[in-house]
């Protein structure tokens, strides 16, 4: 047991505390526990106690504070879940435009149109491009399973098909935008760097959690 007016550790069954001569008899043990109680109270009040500091203690904000953090990257987790499996269904459903022209046809033109006037070239462009998609597409619903399932290689394989994706989207616009003679969209540069956030706050959760991915 230990002494309640020092903390130091006893055989069980003592009455007097080795080190500051405290009687450890019942009576005398609440006296000392509530003369404790009351000094630590008043001390704690007046900012001069650190809880911290007390040899068996451990701070419940240091606690509190982990807590938040673990949730918030748990919760970061989900999100890169989700968001690999809503990547997949976007990248197939992107495929499948580009391959099939829908999104000409959406403007009021047909893909034959558009390619006569711009030539094969981007023809071309778009055949590659969703291709490239579908591949993109398999490799997300791969780092859903591998999130799921804490592989060991889900980091490298969610963050490579983000940065691919990105890198491949801005490419894609640039040579579009070559082609068309169009202006370039400063709007690329803010979804690069919205795309470089999340891929750094993956990068994080999995390094921060890389324990749990060790299949």
């Amino acid at each position: 047991m230990r002494c309640l007016k020092c903390g130091t550790v006893i055989s069980d069954g003592g009455s007097v505390c080795p080190h500051c001569g405290a009687d450890m008899s019942v009576k005398d043990t609440e006296e000392v526990s509530e003369a404790v109680q009351e000094e630590t109270v008043q001390e704690n009040s007046s900012g001069g106690i650190d809880l911290s500091s007390i040899p068996g203690q451990t701070s419940m904000v240091g606690f509190k504070k982990k807590d938040d953090k673990e949730k918030l990257l748990e919760s970061l987790g989900k999100l890169a879940l989700y968001s690999a499996i809503l990547s997949a269904v976007f990248n197939f459903k992107t495929a499948y435009d580009f391959l099939s022209g829908m999104d000409y046809r959406r403007l009021g033109s047909s893909p034959e149109e558009v390619y006569s006037k711009f030539g094969p070239a981007l023809k071309y462009l778009d055949m590659s491009t969703g291709i490239m998609l579908v591949l993109l597409g398999c490799l997300c619903i791969w780092g859903a399973i591998a999130i799921k399932k804490r592989k060991k290689y889900a980091c490298v394989l969610v963050c490579s098909t983000f940065a691919v994706s990105s890198i491949m989207s801005l490419i894609y616009n640039l040579l579009v935008m070559q082609m068309w003679g169009a202006p370039f969209d400063k709007t690329l540069l803010f979804r690069l760097v919205i795309k470089g956030l999340w891929l750094a706050a993956y990068i994080y959760y999995f390094k921060y959690f890389k324990h749990e991915y060790v299949n």
